[in-house]
């Protein structure tokens, strides 16, 4: 079964139904993500940057969450990330870069 996944150019709210989550901002917009509040353990997000723009994008946590230990995270071009949630915590398990 293929997993939910979405696209992203710009600002949004991430839904709680995807899975895998591919960021390709139109240049050289900014784009903020806000994450879901976490409602349980083990919600988890696959993230791509997709792009080689100078456009910035930053992920945010919800109001009581962070995102190991920040309330925000920059995502730099072709990084990869795996988040899984824990308490009120978006736990990095992976960190790629690929540039």
């Amino acid at each position: 079964m293929p997993f939910a996944n979405v696209t992203i150019t710009g600002n949004t709210n991430l839904a709680t139904n995807v899975e895998i989550v591919f960021i390709n901002p139109t240049s050289p917009n900014s784009v903020s993500i806000n994450l879901p509040a976490i409602t349980q353990d083990g919600m988890r997000y696959w993230i791509k940057r997709l792009d080689d723009a100078a456009s910035s994008v930053t992920l945010i946590a919800s109001s009581g969450d962070i995102i190991d230990g920040s309330s925000s995270m920059s995502l730099a071009t072709g990084q990869i990330i795996d988040i899984i949630s824990w308490g009120n915590s978006w736990l990095l398990f992976m960190n790629i870069s690929l540039n």
